[in-house]
């Protein structure tokens, strides 16, 4: 009988493990609870791409720099794909700074650059968001230990441009064409004393054909600026 029970034993152990070592992942839907207003939230979250204990968040943004409710489900425009860190809608944001896809006419204010987008062509998930907008332009994000790898995709209908936002504070940014490369900081927040400051390193796998920067909310843009 014991040996009966033992083997009893070992089989459901099997069964436990064989278990616990599913994709439990694709179970997740980050966009629930993102259906949020001043008035009532329903979660008051968004849809972050990150690994467990991680350095650096990242999320698809559809609100204004500084707006606590960075990601609305109701709304039907992305203004960048942020980088976040922010815990709560209340406290705000803080040293963040976005990257966005246009083609055609370059623009570069929030409002200019948001895109139309439908839910039925986005996925999101803690692992990878990713999201076709109206225009046929698609980017996607997948984390890893200290930010993410981005992907743009482009129709081919025209220039083809990668907008960096350093956010509402101050921002230092250098242009490294030679090396394919933006690096800088930025320095934001709301309500810290001080703000805090990130720095960062961006990579590009394509040549820079052109650059430059913009400043006066992006009234003034300069080419070949570094």
């Amino acid at each position: 009988m014991n040996f009966v029970k033992s083997l009893l034993l070992i089989a459901i152990l099997n069964v436990g493990f064989t278990a616990s070592a599913q994709d439990l992942v694709k179970y997740v839907n980050t966009l629930q609870g993102t259906w949020s207003t001043a008035q009532l939230s329903y979660g008051a979250t968004y849809p972050t791409v990150a690994l467990p204990y991680g350095e650096h968040f990242f999320s698809a943004q559809t609100g204004k720099n500084g707006d606590g409710r960075k990601y609305q489900y109701q709304l039907d425009k992305i203004r960048g794909f942020q980088q976040v860190h922010q815990c709560s809608p209340w406290m705000g944001d803080y040293a963040t700074y976005s990257l966005m896809p246009v083609e055609g006419k370059l623009v570069v204010t929030e409002d200019a650059r948001a895109t139309t987008f439908k839910h039925t062509n986005e996925l999101a998930g803690p692992d990878y968001y990713a999201v076709k907008f109206d225009n046929g332009i698609s980017g996607e994000i997948t984390p890893a230990e200290r930010g993410a790898y981005m992907r743009f995709k482009f129709t081919g209908n025209g220039d083809a441009y990668l907008v960096f936002d350093g956010g509402n504070g101050k921002a230092d940014i250098t242009i490294l064409p030679n090396e394919r490369k933006l690096i800088g900081w930025v320095n934001n927040g709301f309500w810290f004393p001080g703000k805090f400051k990130a720095f960062f390193v961006i990579e590009f796998n394509q040549p820079f054909v052109s650059y430059g920067t913009c400043a006066d909310k992006g009234k003034t843009i300069k080419a070949n600026q570094t």
